[in-house]
């Protein structure tokens, strides 16, 4: 994914790649439901016709969504020296926005490839998807770091000595 080289010795900054296509999955899964029918509504298609679309959309998403994921945490971890689940809301919305702007490069053309929208029609679309999910991702993203975070070494030690998630919490 990225040629960034992560010191031995450094406590676990990224997601193992379970974590990361769990993660993925999750975000496009969800959001394929929660965003199918204001595309269905805009481009004139039934909600079913809408969320193939977005699946199809979704498998570019995913494979691009992971290695964006993975360069941003890495880039913040060598400049920042910052886990992802740390990250502060202005670099959350930051990344976000990355995402999804990025993401229109590969997306735009497949809903005109996909749909019966013209170039102007498809990238007006693509632009309401887009605004649509960066207000979800931002939600999403928030959400799966509360729920999955990043820990120190010694932190996970003992959650796992512990057999409990409530110290993660009291390690953030």
């Amino acid at each position: 994914m990225s040629n960034m080289p992560v010191p031995a010795n450094a406590p676990r900054t990224l997601r193992t790649p379970r974590e990361r296509l769990a993660q993925v999955v999750a975000y496009e899964v969800l959001g394929v439901a929660i965003v199918s029918p204001g595309l269905a509504w805009y481009a004139g298609l039934s909600v079913d016709e809408s969320a193939m679309a977005l699946v199809v959309l979704s498998l570019v998403a995913m494979t691009w969504t992971g290695a964006y994921n993975e360069w941003c945490d890495r880039l913040e971890w060598r400049i920042r020296g910052q886990r992802a689940s740390a990250r502060s809301h202005t670099c959350r919305w930051l990344h976000a926005c990355g995402l999804e702007l990025s993401l229109t490069l590969f997306t735009w053309p497949m809903l005109v490839a996909v749909t019966d929208l013209g170039w102007r029609e498809a990238l007006t679309a693509d632009i309401g998807l887009t605004v649509a999910y960066v207000c979800y991702g931002y939600a999403f993203h928030l959400a799966f770091d509360w729920w999955r975070p990043l820990v120190s070494d010694d932190a996970a030690m003992a959650m796992n000595a512990r057999g409990s998630r409530n110290e993660v919490a009291t390690a953030r």
